[in-house]
């Protein structure tokens, strides 16, 4: 019927994470959210509000990518993409 879903299964197949087991996690206080952004993404959201970024401005910084990026726009791209 052409629909699947991601399983955890899934996701430690192609990232390598480990998904069983306990949950390893921490609370981030204070967090400089736009060098965060531009680490990542190379590009800094005018708008981020407690770590998250609207969709359409990852649509529109990251439109559909051409054939001659560098591989950092690339690696730029693929995140973007993932999130």
């Amino acid at each position: 019927c052409g629909e699947c879903t991601i399983t955890l299964e899934d996701v430690q197949l192609q990232l390598g994470l480990l998904v069983d087991g306990s949950v390893l996690t921490r609370f981030v206080q204070s967090v400089d959210w736009e060098a965060v952004c531009y680490d990542i993404l190379g590009a800094i959201s005018d708008n981020i509000y407690r770590g998250r970024i609207e969709m359409g401005w990852l649509r529109g910084t990251f439109p559909e990518p051409g054939n001659n990026l560098t591989e950092v726009e690339r690696i730029r791209y693929t995140r973007a993409y993932i999130l």
